[in-house]
């Protein structure tokens, strides 16, 4: 049983055990000093990595989104209009460097939209990506920048029904308690639908 204890530079202890099974021969033993010494070099890494958690500002400005919120959507699909209620329930993530907004909007006609909407920053892209997986079978990754003080804008390209599908989004920060979102498609090149939704706050 070798123990071994690892300390990396942001001064977190990780300690864990490695049991080996000698059935003898050098070669058995050499190999597992290795692996030992691989895993090592793995941890030592992984904590200098972790030395980076403090979100940037490209994520930190979406912290005012944090609670929850209701409001009006209107979508168009097909040429027809329609309004409903809209609620999104969102939680900060991931020590601030992500976002978790469930959506749920509840038409005149009756039926729901339901989004889980995934949001986040690559710091090694310098990108704003949402992943939303929805009730009406879409997992879209869609990502962008933002393109003003108080707006972020995201894309995502895709294919449904065999054609280009793209559809872009933007998210507008109106002060501290409420935002816009709204959205626009295409497939094949064509309009396929819009909508917008305009939330407030009504808890934190």
């Amino acid at each position: 049983m070798a123990g071994i204890s690892v300390l990396p530079r942001n001064k977190r202890a990780i300690k864990f055990t490695i049991t080996v099974n000698y059935s003898g021969g050098g070669r058995m033993k050499r190999m597992s000093v290795v692996a030992i010494a691989l895993l090592c070099a793995s941890v030592v890494q992984r904590g200098q990595s972790q030395e980076v958690s403090s979100p940037p500002e490209q994520i930190r400005k979406l912290s005012t989104i944090v609670g929850t919120f209701e409001g009006e959507a209107t979508m168009t699909m097909g040429g027809k209009s329609m309004k409903g209620k809209i609620r999104h329930v969102n939680s900060s993530v991931s020590d601030g460097w992500g976002f978790l907004m469930d959506e749920v909007v509840t038409m005149e006609d009756g039926s729901t939209y339901k989004s889980f909407n995934i949001v986040g920053y690559d710091a090694g892209g310098g990108k704003v990506h949402v992943f939303s997986v929805t009730n009406a079978g879409e997992t879209h990754d869609h990502k962008g920048s933002w393109t003003k003080p108080n707006a972020v804008s995201v894309q995502y390209d895709g294919r449904w029904e065999g054609k280009p599908y793209v559809e872009k989004a933007a998210l507008t920060l109106d002060g501290p308690d409420a935002y816009t979102l709204s959205w626009n498609a295409t497939l094949g090149g064509k309009t396929a639908g819009s909508g917008e939704e305009k939330l407030r706050r009504v808890s934190r």
